[in-house]
């Protein structure tokens, strides 16, 4: 859609829009337009593809319409009011795009005078100097049609499935395609007109288009004239699409560039379109079953604001409040992967994320040793000692407590509240503000089994309790260094273990033995999962790291010293690719991460006897690796006495069992011994063939109550589900491993893009469910998607992998009723690596999560 002059900057943050530092409300200046849901319903845009003999073939076969209400002589959107307010977001949405200079031109408008003046149902994004940059996909979705009209010119549309909400879509107009694709595309739109059959008119935006790729074609094959009018109307023949019909893409995955595509265009630009399905009716019209009102696929204001042309400053602020017929806008505070967020806007992020059940599974915490501009806030003024937060959101449908800033007292407090409630801290970071006060940050988990936490520990002490603990079968989940009065303190939390997992600890590295270390441990199977940088007093920078092996079994990366610019170019590079950021380190503004992403299943040896012994040949036997296995670092080299315990307070499980050492003084806060200074990294590896005593969980709590549970073996269901084409049998698993539930599955073969199953499942009350599945991955099984009563929900997914696995998933939620409940599961097409679509089935489990 044309460009306007008007440029007011945005506040953007990585890959979304930060509004917090305005205090102004939307108010009487940013009205509901009065056009805004009145008009008439019209479809504003069909798609389809240009093919070679200039006609138009590969429709999009979705029509798109106009948002309008009901009245006495049209047809609108059934109870509007409703259906606006569902607009709002419901899942994490990204803005389309990363770059900071990139600014709203043109809002969602709707003019006072429809019959003159053509309504814009989207929002232009486009930079003030007139350059590309690259486009993003808002969420994770399935990319539904690519395709060239000489209207909005190159076109992606992108269909996303929120867990709490119907599906949605997001459109992309006047994309680039590589430059000499675009100029000879442009160059046919006469042709295209003519083969409409009146369709469409040479008007003059038609006969611009033409004459542009006449112009460009003319001066490449010339090799004489404007050659930069050339590259910056159509860009470098290096900048495409990026994406395909049917491919799974994730949040923040770039889809193309922006361009000049197109002849309803005025400048490089995104023209960016949300739409979702409403139900239409006309006034006057009795609807019944066999006559239903039609659902159609409509715009919404991704901002929600529905405003005119004088308001486009409206877009440039956002404190979340609405008027009437207006919703939150669907775009996150910030990004998933975030740094530097103050006080206010962790708040406002982690409110957002909450409604999603996204929370954070890394959180660092670090005081601001410097005055300066918020890299996110340009108009706010850090101070010394203001506290920034680092970290990353997601998905955890257990909503564990997060709790920040907290003093020595305040998380003491904390751990014995939320232990009686079933929680304990999982992670824990220590802080030392600049005047010397130190505070901590916690990651609540529920409670499954018996642990250990510590917030303020000595080296020694650090060491006498994980030498200590590992004997009883506790292993450390997570740790933090942090100086303090002149001291060295570490935070820690130990978990008793059902598995045996390898497992390695070291602090006190230099960045050259950390890589080493590294590399030593790779090559035995363990993965980096934690890593810390501190400086200890009179010393310069040291590291600290955890190794692990992972269930579902992980790989990890790990990068350092991280300024604020490569760490966003980085996470939204890693997130394309399909790694998680498990971990952050904030350290003098600087940042060392973690990202990980699954790479396929090992299973690990029960210990299920008090005297049982796990040895190394067993765990290599079981997981088929090789080497030497490590288990920790940093053992004490001499012995602890009873006296060098009494330094710190602890936290400590209400299980008695781990209330082992009556000599340690709970009150007695004074140090009567000083910290080993770590100088040198010490260790004493071990390996897996000392005993893992008593692995039961002695404690299980939760602050929840338990939900209801109902299992369905794949292989049990054979006989009671029905397909449209294709054989469903048991097949016998064993030859894979032992990770399926019964050592089988139903396996639904000689399927294809159309087949669907239906599947039948009891339930003893009405409610909601969260149906999950367990579900194997081969490469040749396809992508599959649940529908109820005709219409998809959850999202889709792709059950490709290079080597047979298996891989827990949540489908989606939906309402059952008390009884008999009929979904279906339908092959959706398959990921572009795999060679058929069949389908594996070990599990379905549905849980009760409320009515």
């Amino acid at each position: 859609m044309p460009l306007t002059s008007q440029f007011t900057k945005l506040l953007v943050a990585t890959a979304t829009v930060v509004f917090t530092s305005m205090v102004i409300p939307v108010t009487a200046g940013c009205p509901v337009h009065a056009n805004a849901q009145a008009n008439e319903v019209v479809c504003r845009n069909g798609y389809g593809k240009l093919l070679a003999n200039n006609t138009v073939g590969e429709w999009h076969n979705t029509c798109y319409w106009a948002i309008s209400d009901v009245d006495e002589n049209g047809e609108g959107v059934f109870d509007l009011g409703k259906w606006l307010a569902n607009c709002g977001p419901k899942m994490p949405v990204y803005l389309p795009f990363r770059d900071r200079e990139v600014l709203v031109t043109t809002a969602y408008v709707y003019p006072p005078n429809i019959g003159n003046e053509a309504v814009h149902n989207g929002i232009d994004y486009a930079r003030a100097d007139g350059e590309t940059f690259p486009i993003h996909s808002v969420a994770a979705g399935r990319v539904l049609f690519i395709g060239y009209h000489p209207s909005p010119g190159n076109v992606v549309i992108i269909e996303h499935y929120p867990e709490q909400g119907p599906p949605f879509r997001s459109i992309y107009h006047h994309l680039r395609n590589g430059r000499d694709n675009d100029i000879a595309l442009a160059s046919r739109t006469y042709a295209f007109v003519e083969a409409t059959n009146g369709a469409w008119e040479y008007d003059d935006a038609a006969k611009a288009w033409q004459d542009t790729g006449d112009r460009a074609t003319t001066i490449l094959n010339s090799g004489e004239g404007n050659l930069s009018w050339v590259e910056q109307q159509f860009g470098q023949n290096d900048q495409m699409l990026l994406v395909s019909a049917g491919d799974t893409v994730s949040a923040g995955q770039q889809i193309g560039w922006a361009g000049d595509t197109g002849m309803h265009s005025g400048g490089t630009h995104l023209h960016f379109m949300t739409a979702r399905a409403a139900t239409v009716v006309k006034a006057g019209v009795a609807y019944t079953t066999e006559a239903p009102p039609p659902i159609r696929w409509t715009f919404f204001d991704p901002y929600g604001i529905y405003g005119g042309h004088d308001d486009i400053s409206c877009y440039n602020r956002d404190n979340g409040y609405r008027n009437s017929r207006q919703h939150a806008s669907i775009f996150a505070p910030t990004f998933s992967h975030f740094i530097e967020l103050t006080p206010e806007q962790y708040d406002d992020a982690f409110d957002h994320y909450a409604s999603f059940d996204y929370f954070p599974v890394t959180l660092d915490i670090e005081s601001a040793n410097k005055p300066g501009i918020a890299f996110d806030l340009p108009n706010h003024q850090l101070k010394i000692g203001e506290w920034l937060f680092s970290g990353s959101f997601q998905h955890r449908p257990e909503r564990p407590v997060v709790r920040t800033i907290r003093s020595f007292q305040q998380h003491q407090a904390d751990v014995e509240e939320w232990s009686d409630r079933g929680w304990y801290p999982h992670k824990i970071v220590g802080v030392t503000t600049g005047s010397g006060e130190v505070r901590y940050a916690s990651i609540y988990a529920p409670i499954e089994g018996s642990w250990e936490s510590r917030h303020k520990m000595s080296p020694q002490l650090f060491e006498h309790r994980f030498s200590d603990l590992y004997a009883q079968g506790y292993l450390l989940t997570s740790f933090s260094v942090y100086p303090g009065n002149n001291k060295l303190w570490l935070t820690g939390t130990w978990a008793k273990q059902k598995q045996a997992v390898g497992h390695a600890v070291h602090y006190g590295l230099s960045r050259i033995q950390l890589e080493e270390k590294d590399k030593q441990f790779r090559e035995t199977g363990l993965h980096l999962t934690q890593l810390y940088k501190y400086r200890p007093p009179s010393q310069g920078t040291r590291y600290g790291a955890i190794w692990n092996y992972k269930y579902p079994l992980e790989e990890s990366q790990y990068f350092l010293d991280l300024d604020s610019e490569k760490f966003r170019k980085l996470s939204g590079s890693m997130l394309e690719e399909g790694w998680s950021l498990t971990h952050i380190d904030s350290f003098e503004g600087k940042y060392c991460v973690v990202f990980s992403r699954n790479v396929g299943h090992i299973m690990l040896p029960e210990v299920d006897d008090r005297n049982a012994v796990i040895s190394l040949q067993q765990l290599q036997t079981s997981t088929g690796l090789t080497g030497p296995i490590p288990v920790i670092g940093e053992a004490l080299p001499t012995a602890v006495s009873s006296k060098d315990t009494l330094d710190t307070p602890s936290v400590k499980s209400k299980d008695p069992q781990l209330i082992t050492d009556p000599e340690l003084n709970e009150s007695t806060p004074q140090v009567t011994s000083e910290p080993i200074q770590l100088t040198e990294p010490r260790e004493a590896i071990q390996t897996l063939e000392r005993p893992m005593l008593d692995v039961t969980p002695e404690l299980i709590l939760n602050v929840k109550s338990e939900p209801q549970t109902l299992i369905f073996e794949g292989e049990s269901m054979v006989y009671e589900v029905t397909v449209n084409e294709g054989q469903v049998s048991v097949q016998n698993m064993l030859p894979f491993g032992r990770g399926w539930s019964g050592n089988a599955q139903m396996l639904w073969s000689e399927t294809s893009p159309s087949s669907k199953m239906t599947l039948s499942f009891q339930v003893p009350k009405a409610g909601k469910y969260q149906i999950h599945a367990a579900l194997t991955t081969t490469p040749d099984y396809g992508r599959v998607q649940l529908y109820q009563h005709g219409m998809r929900f959850g999202r889709a997914v792709n059950t490709y992998s290079p080597a047979v696995s298996k891989i827990d998933t949540l489908l989606g939620t939906a309402q059952l009723d008390a009884g008999r409940n009929w979904l279906v599961l339908a092959v959706d097409g398959k990921d572009h690596r795999s060679s058929g679509y069949y389908v594996g089935i070990d599990t379905f489990i549905l849980e009760y999560v409320g009515p």
